[in-house]
């Protein structure tokens, strides 16, 4: 079970997109292309990995499936070198920080450009087959027969639980599949599940899911040796059966689930996406400025009586000291 940190996942792939040095040094020190990391963004957002017009595709359930879940989950391949380089720093302080910087970037105008372009492109252009009236009708009646024929063999001692429990799940699959034939228009259905005009719905969806996963993942779980691979395993084989997102979880460990958690509350009490956006651009321009502007006045109070010109050459410097450290 080799698995990369969910929290790294979610700084990597939500949050270090901006046009901020810091956030392109991070993505640096983890290996990442700005490119890469923003369709990690918005592919785990909204849980599809496909391309062009959602005519097949399957909406993010529960299933034991690894490549099933690899289709609506994934996680950004990072060195490990540089996985183990940035866990090996302040994990807590680095949560807090680029938490912060998701949220931003989610509320910048850069995101819901993407995001709206990605929905438009992602639009069903066909719908399947549905069955008439008359069929489905027929179908019902047949799933009702089926049900009172469960009903009598389970008075039958003489018929084995595994007989009964083979037509119960037939029966159910037949319902499921009736469920489905009542919507005309199912891939427009799903589309508009996964990309809801307002991301915001999206957004919270996620984080509110984060909160439920995170709450019941054991972080005392035992694990296993590694085997001739490296690869280790859940000492509990129902942890094993988890699905990934648990894992993912687990894997970045109680501190970094702890603080992410607290971040994720007090987002889930306001505003998910802001009406007024931000721009990335501006927020980088205007950091840049503020601690420009902070290290030249510290520069004039420490030499008054300084000339205009030689009071330029210090101001030149701390800019570019400045820029240099961003």
């Amino acid at each position: 079970m080799k698995q990369k940190t969910f929290f790294l996942f979610l700084v990597a792939s939500f949050g270090l997109l901006a046009s901020f040095k810091i956030a392109d040094d991070i993505l640096s020190r983890l290996g990442l292309q700005q490119e890469y990391a923003q369709k990690m963004i918005l592919n785990n957002l909204v849980g599809n990995f496909s391309n062009g017009p959602m005519d097949n595709v399957q909406e993010d359930g529960a299933t034991n499936d690894v490549y099933q879940q690899t289709k609506f989950f994934q996680l950004p391949y990072i060195p490990r070198p540089k996985l183990t380089t940035l866990l090996n720093g302040d994990k807590t302080g680095a949560a807090k920080e680029l938490c912060g910087y998701i949220k931003r970037y989610l509320n910048s105008n850069e995101f819901i450009t993407r995001y709206n372009t990605a929905r438009e492109s992602a639009k069903p252009t066909s719908e399947p087959y549905r069955m008439d009236a008359a069929t489905i009708e027929s179908m019902q009646n047949g799933v009702k027969e089926q049900e009172k024929s469960i009903a009598d063999m389970k008075k039958n001692k003489t018929i084995s639980a595994s007989i009964i429990a083979q037509m119960e799940k037939s029966v159910a699959d037949q319902k499921r599949y009736l469920a489905e034939q009542s919507d005309p228009t199912p891939n427009k259905t799903k589309w508009e599940k996964m990309y809801p005009a307002d991301p915001a719905i999206t957004v919270k969806a996620r984080l509110q899911e984060y909160l439920n996963v995170a709450a019941t993942v054991d972080f005392a779980a035992k694990l296993t040796v590694p085997d001739k691979y490296g690869k280790v395993k859940f000492v509990n084989p129902d942890y094993e059966k988890k699905s990934l997102k648990w894992k993912a979880i687990f894997r970045s460990g109680k501190e970094v689930t702890d603080t992410v958690t607290s971040f994720v509350k007090e987002w889930l009490k306001g505003e998910i996406i802001s009406i007024e956006k931000t721009s990335m651009s501006d927020a980088q321009t205007s950091n840049t400025t503020g601690k420009s502007v902070t290290n030249s006045n510290k520069n004039e109070n420490t030499t008054p009586n300084a000339s205009p010109e030689k009071q330029g050459k210090p101001r030149l410097k701390d800019k570019l000291k400045s820029i240099i450290k961003n």
